[in-house]
């Protein structure tokens, strides 16, 4: 059914959700029906009873509550794209307001080709008094441009954020009728776990779909200062890093850089983790805030970590992906089922 279902997926979110849902209900018609679903995973506060109090009653313009028990981001997204009653899914984060004409340029965008299955557009920051180096480093909180301007990223950046992210939802069941379920959890309550956006986005790509960024579609993002912090930045840096080895099975017969050898890889972070940190020592004074390399250090250094937890693994199922062109349910189930 033509239409828009705008996702929100919280884990107790209670104190940011009446904000985000307030913006919502501020949008303009976006001339094609739509409704909003939140699903409540695995909260342990009063989120559920909070997005149904926060919506206005006067707007007509239904709001489901779902709730989700197993934790982590990609089940709650895959929760809600079951659910969704149009072919459009927005989602939206619990920190993230939409401007008024957000709802009618997104849908706007994918009435222009029939090929994109995922749309996402620039974020911009809701904070106070950030540190000095936040815009240096402002993309690691999902701020800021995607692109120079609007166009096509799936083979330039081959990935969008997840904030804001727009998907086909007849691209999301191609994908799952061929198999496909996420490797990459997403954020998982306290746990900074990261890449299921790009997961997600490289299996739209390797299964034909496009990407596109369009400057048009904002948001903001209002970022808490407790978050705003190095130490936060860090584990972010640990989590991609992390999410890399994964992200390779999928850029598999694409990206020539990969060996697909976990023995070389591992290597390879390694040696770059500890020239880095001898960049680093040498440059003094000593110094770990607002340096870009202690951020690529953590993130070799976790990439080398995964890399050494998954071992042979990693082999067979690059080896595999790559001769079956990398396609989204051969990368989950090499890793899957490989021993």
């Amino acid at each position: 059914m033509s239409g828009i279902s705008v996702v929100i997926c919280c884990h107790n979110s209670a104190e940011r959700l009446p904000s985000a849902l307030r913006h919502l209900a501020a949008s303009q018609d976006p001339g094609t029906p739509w409704e909003v679903i939140v699903v409540d995973n695995a909260s342990t506060d009063a989120t559920a009873a909070v997005a149904k109090n926060a919506w206005p009653t006067n707007l007509q313009i239904p709001l489901r509550v779902l709730v989700e028990p197993k934790p982590g981001l990609s089940h709650a997204r895959v929760c809600a794209l079951s659910a969704a009653n149009y072919d459009i899914v927005a989602f939206v984060d619990d920190d993230n307001w939409v401007q008024t004409d957000w709802l009618r340029i997104g849908f706007q965008c994918f009435q222009e080709d029939v090929r994109r299955g995922a749309v996402g557009g620039l974020i911009e920051p809701a904070i106070e008094q950030p540190p000095p180096w936040f815009a240096r480093h402002a993309a690691a909180w999902v701020v800021g441009p995607q692109a120079d301007t609007s166009c096509d990223v799936t083979w330039s950046r081959g990935f969008l954020w997840g904030a804001g992210l727009w998907v086909r939802r007849q691209a999301w069941q191609e994908l799952q009728q061929s198999g496909f379920q996420f490797l990459l959890s997403g954020r998982l309550g306290k746990r900074l776990s990261s890449g299921e956006d790009s997961e997600l986005c490289r299996a739209l790509r390797n299964a034909g779909w496009t990407l596109w960024y369009d400057e048009r579609l904002r948001i903001k993002h209002a970022i808490p200062v407790i978050r705003i912090t190095w130490a936060y930045l860090t584990r972010l840096a640990a989590a991609i890093g992390a999410s890399t080895v994964v992200l390779d099975l999928y850029d598999a017969a694409t990206d020539k850089a990969c060996s697909g050898s976990w023995r070389q890889e591992m290597r390879h972070a390694l040696a770059l983790t500890i020239r880095l940190f001898v960049q680093m020592l040498r440059r003094g004074p000593y110094r770990i805030v607002d340096n870009q390399r202690w951020l690529d250090i953590c993130l070799y250094w976790h990439r080398a970590r995964e890399l050494l937890r998954w071992r042979h693994r990693y082999d067979i199922a690059f080896a595999r992906c790559a001769g079956e062109g990398a396609q989204p349910a051969t990368a989950v189930a090499a890793l899957r089922t490989v021993k």
